[in-house]
C-alpha cells in the first residue's frame, strides 16, 4: 500500500472548486485512492489549522470552515506534530518553517510521496514531491508507483 502526505495547498485545492484546474486534480487523486483503497492518505494536524484559517477567511463563516476540516479528518489520517519535528523543521533546508514541518512529519510517517503543488519545498527531502496530477498519473500504474 502507498503511503501519500497531503500538503496544505492540495487540502485546500480539495476544498475549493474554484481553484483551476488544481480543484479537479486533487478531487481525481482522492476519489482514485478511496475506490482503489491502496493508498493510505495522511495529513499533518497543523495542516488542519491552516487549511480552517484559510477558509475562515475565505467564505467568512465559522460553520463552513469547520465542516471542511472535518470532512478532511474522516478522509486522511491525521498525523500528530511533536517538538521533534518543530526542531527538524527549524534545522532543515525547507524554504519556510511550514514545509520544513511536512517533511519531518512525513518522513517520520514512512511516506512514499509528499503530494504539493509546492515547486521550491522539499527538494532536499529522501521523500519525492509530486503534484496530485503527478500522483494519479492517466494511468493505473502511476499511483501504485508513487
Amino acid at each position: 500500500m502507498v503511503r501519500l502526505l497531503f500538503d496544505t495547498n492540495i487540502l485546500l485545492d480539495l476544498c475549493n472548486v474554484n481553484r483551476v484546474p488544481f480543484h479537479q486534480d486533487a478531487l481525481d487523486l482522492l476519489t482514485r485512492c478511496v475506490r482503489r483503497g491502496d493508498a493510505e492518505m495522511l495529513v499533518c494536524v497543523a495542516s488542519l489549522n491552516d487549511v480552517y484559517y484559510v477558509l475562515r477567511r475565505h467564505y467568512g463563516s465559522e460553520e463552513q470552515a469547520r465542516r471542511y476540516v472535518g470532512e478532511l479528518m474522516e478522509l486522511f489520517d491525521v498525523r500528530p506534530l511533536l517538538p521533534r519535528h518543530a526542531r527538524r523543521s527549524l534545522a532543515s533546508d525547507e524554504p519556510d518553517f511550514e514545509d520544513g514541518l511536512i517533511r519531518a512529519v512525513a518522513e517520520d510517517s514512512g511516506v512514499d510521496t509528499i503530494v504539493s503543488r509546492d515547486r521550491a519545498a522539499f527538494a532536499g527531502s529522501s521523500i519525492p514531491r509530486k503534484t496530485a496530477r503527478g500522483v494519479s498519473g492517466g494511468d493505473a500504474v502511476a499511483l501504485s508507483s508513487a
